[in-house]
């Protein structure tokens, strides 16, 4: 506690010259929960040697170092183990919350009879948290029939800065379209954070894509798509030809080639064994004579008739 108003005796003729001191301003943005570089840049040389200097947000002290030596036990809880200082005038915040979203400002001083400001940097730091859908954000892809009423419904949370608005976008083959429909608004009592929710009901007519925009300041932060795909209509019941893979074509190839050759192979078995059962004419077929024999006889037969005929007018010419 004595400890507590040394330093703000000190402090406040400090603060009486500060007016008089060269100012140099910069800001920033960190996202929720990341880090933050609260940073310093003096606009004259001044020496790193044994330094002194204080970082103070809009209300109190966060960090003091004197000669050089860091004043580590009177960081207050909240900054307890998520300060870092580098090897310039810089401090960085981490675990950042929406609630160290402001101005600091960092003190140099100079080392005179009178510790007069050297410098004061000046640093503003804004807080930004993207929304995250909800379980009861509709799912970003759609398959519906044509004339059929679809309800999405853009449910997010845990976004920063507070947003002043929502809006939808409609994308279909007859142009784009915004409309604003009602929503809601909440706040996160322990993280500080938003919530928005929002509902949107359209019929379709065909591929669609609606997309939900959050607004602040009438400028757009954050966009979540929706795609609307209608189904084909009249799908063709024929039957897709069956693509046959090049093995399964030579095999049917070899299959075909080795029937047709059974077939022709069986066909000529039949002519000949037909063949074999042709009725005969001849006695020589029939196996009375010798074939040779038979050519004989009938080369002998005109001869035979022939001395007959002669015997016989012999006869009658004796008579």
């Amino acid at each position: 506690m004595i400890m507590t108003r040394l330093v703000l005796l000190y402090l406040i003729p400090l603060a009486a010259w500060a007016k008089d001191a060269p100012r140099s301003m910069e800001s920033g943005e960190a996202l929720y929960g990341g880090t933050a570089g609260l940073k310093c840049s003096p606009s004259t040389n001044l020496s790193l040697q044994k330094p002194s200097f204080y970082w103070q947000n809009e209300v109190e002290t966060i960090f003091n170092v004197d000669d050089g030596v860091p004043d580590l036990q009177h960081v207050k809880d909240k900054y307890k183990n998520r300060i870092a200082l580098k090897e310039n005038w810089d401090l960085y915040l981490h675990n950042v919350t929406v609630e160290d979203e402001g101005e600091y400002s960092n003190y140099i001083i100079k080392k005179t009879p009178w510790r007069e400001h050297a410098h004061i940097c000046v640093f503003r730091l804004k807080v930004r948290a993207h929304f995250s859908p909800t379980e009861s954000h509709s799912s970003p892809t759609h398959n519906t029939t044509r004339g059929e009423d679809k309800t999405l419904e853009c449910s997010l949370a845990g976004g920063y800065p507070k947003p002043s608005g929502l809006m939808w976008r409609v994308v279909n083959s007859s142009g784009t379209f915004t409309m604003k429909e009602n929503f809601s608004i909440s706040e996160d009592v322990e993280t500080k954070l938003y919530n928005i929710s929002s509902s949107l009901s359209v019929m379709v007519e065909g591929n669609t894509t609606i997309s939900c925009l959050i607004l602040k300041g009438g400028q757009t932060t954050d966009t979540y798509e929706f795609s609307i795909i209608v189904d084909p209509e009249n799908i063709s019941s024929t039957v897709p030809p069956v693509v046959t893979p090049p093995v399964m074509k030579v095999s049917l190839c070899i299959a075909s080639g080795l029937v047709l050759l059974i077939l022709l192979v069986t066909i000529l078995m039949m002519f000949l064994k037909k063949k074999r059962k042709r009725p005969c004419c001849t006695d020589a077929c029939k196996g009375h004579i010798p074939v040779r024999q038979a050519e004989e006889n009938t080369e002998e037969a005109p001869q035979q008739d022939e001395a007959m005929e002669l015997v016989e007018e012999g006869r009658r010419n004796g008579s």
